[in-house]
């Protein structure tokens, strides 16, 4: 099912300042409906560290996919599939154009292109690991999936064990190789998307991403973290995947200092950026701009184009 069909979309990686471009956007032009297409905006309780627009700068205009699910909750990529079919069939009775903001690229990817991997197998997935505590290295893993489907095998490195878990884990639960799944990670299957993307130059990128880290301890992230790392056992294991709260966690349970953990959440996020810059350059698709005026300017031109 092809979702949001006169969407425009709006990509970056961590910090590039989508969120403020795309409120902006939307005070701009009232037909427009703000989508998000973010894995961790989505849990009510996580709001200074996801930097998750605030309600008062929300305030008059439809944020959606904000604030659906608890930590407590395991939210997948097809619960997100779920909540979108619902709201494209919203938008479009109501006459609205979606405006897709976001930096996850599996979520991304499923609502431009189609891509659905298949399904987890929780239980074969929790045997896998416990092989992969036993064995202390993936190697034997890699050496069953090479068994099992040697052209998946082939595109992931040995120790990469994230993916080789993944991919067994569907051999074995489906029948099926992993590399039988389609369309790839990389194919595109609607060239007529409209994707602008931020893109500012790298050493601006470190700067933000470090301002903005220390902001977010300044706003309360750590009281916000204590009151999560209460309950921490309850915790899905997609919720604590979110960025710098593992290393608060660290910090609250004595292990590390606060400082150490800051610098760690700002490491750890300049990563993240570098691996989603890597993803995005991929896409032909997108119009890269340096900052968030920029890519305002571009999608109020497709817009107005739209109604020409």
């Amino acid at each position: 099912m092809v979702l949001f069909v006169d969407s425009v979309t709006l990509v970056g990686p961590t910090a590039s300042g989508k969120t403020a471009a795309a409120l902006k956007i939307a005070r701009m032009n009232r037909s427009v409906d703000i989508v998000s297409v973010d894995s961790m905006t989505v849990y009510r309780e996580m709001n200074v560290g996801t930097a998750k627009p605030t309600a008062l700068e929300t305030e008059g205009i439809s944020y959606n996919l904000l604030d659906v699910a608890s930590v407590t909750e395991e939210f997948s990529l097809w619960d997100f599939l779920s909540l979108c079919k619902e709201l494209d069939s919203n938008l479009h009775a109501r006459g609205k154009r979606p405006l897709l903001v976001g930096g996850t690229a599996l979520y991304l990817k499923a609502v431009l292109d189609d891509f659905t991997p298949p399904k987890r197998s929780l239980g074969m997935r929790s045997w896998l690991e416990q092989r992969l505590i036993d064995d202390k290295d993936s190697s034997r893993l890699h050496h069953l999936l090479s068994q099992l489907d040697p052209a998946g095998a082939q595109k992931i490195e040995v120790n990469n064990a994230r993916r080789i878990v993944r991919a067994l884990e569907v051999a074995l639960a489906t029948g099926r190789r992993f590399s039988s799944f389609g369309p790839g990670m990389d194919e595109i299957s609607h060239t007529d998307r409209r994707i602008v993307g931020i893109k500012p130059p790298r050493e601006v990128m470190r700067r933000r991403i470090s301002e903005r880290v220390f902001d977010q301890m300044d706003h309360g992230w750590l009281e916000e973290a204590e009151g999560l790392y209460q309950n921490r056992s309850s915790m899905s294991k997609t919720a604590l995947q979110a960025l710098g709260y593992k290393e608060l966690f660290e910090h609250l349970a004595g292990a590390i200092s606060l400082e150490e953990a800051t610098e760690r959440i700002i490491h750890r996020t300049w990563r993240f950026a570098k691996r989603q810059l890597a993803w995005f350059d991929r896409d032909p698709r997108i119009v890269w701009s340096e900052n968030g005026d920029e890519a305002v300017e571009l999608i109020t031109e497709i817009l107005l184009a739209a109604r020409n």
